[in-house]
């Protein structure tokens, strides 16, 4: 595992909340580079990030027909711990061509590369239409846990 370091303003107190929460903070960013590697290795093409911070996709490749959203997840949603869930995917239809899902929760660290349609015919859950699977890959949440596992890439 490697290992990030940035300098902190004086007079901030270092402690393990502050710790997790700036893990969390960075690991959509964290999310997207590792996605560049997986995108190529699985489509067989270089691919570039979008925008920063845009509302628009996060990879595509070089020649433009592939658009990547990419999501990750580091925690059960609840404290259950039975889900894992992701969000703020359903303002990307129509945009992206697949999904990409990160598991940061589990180890080792799994992935899916979803094709959008499948995607997007699959259950949502909430007003905000969260997207929820088994963090075990058993039983629960059996229709998107099978298309995780059926679009799974080793990473």
């Amino acid at each position: 595992m490697n290992t990030i370091s940035f300098e902190v303003p004086k007079g901030i107190e270092i402690t393990e909340d502050l710790i997790k929460r700036c893990q969390l903070a960075v690991l959509p960013e964290l999310a997207e580079s590792h996605a560049l590697s997986i995108c190529k290795k699985h489509f067989g093409v270089e691919f570039k990030l979008g925008e920063y911070n845009s509302k628009g996709f996060d990879l595509i490749s070089l020649d433009s027909s592939i658009v990547v959203e990419v999501k990750q997840t580091s925690k059960p949603h609840n404290k259950a711990h039975v889900n894992l869930q992701i969000q703020s995917t359903w303002p990307k239809y129509g945009i992206c061509t697949h999904m990409l899902i990160l598991d940061y929760y589990n180890f080792p660290n799994r992935c899916s590369i979803i094709p959008h349609d499948e995607f997007f015919k699959s259950t949502f859950h909430g007003a905000t239409r969260m997207w929820r699977w088994d963090i075990d890959y058993g039983n629960r949440m059996w229709g998107n846990t099978t298309l995780f596992k059926k679009y799974e890439v080793q990473i």
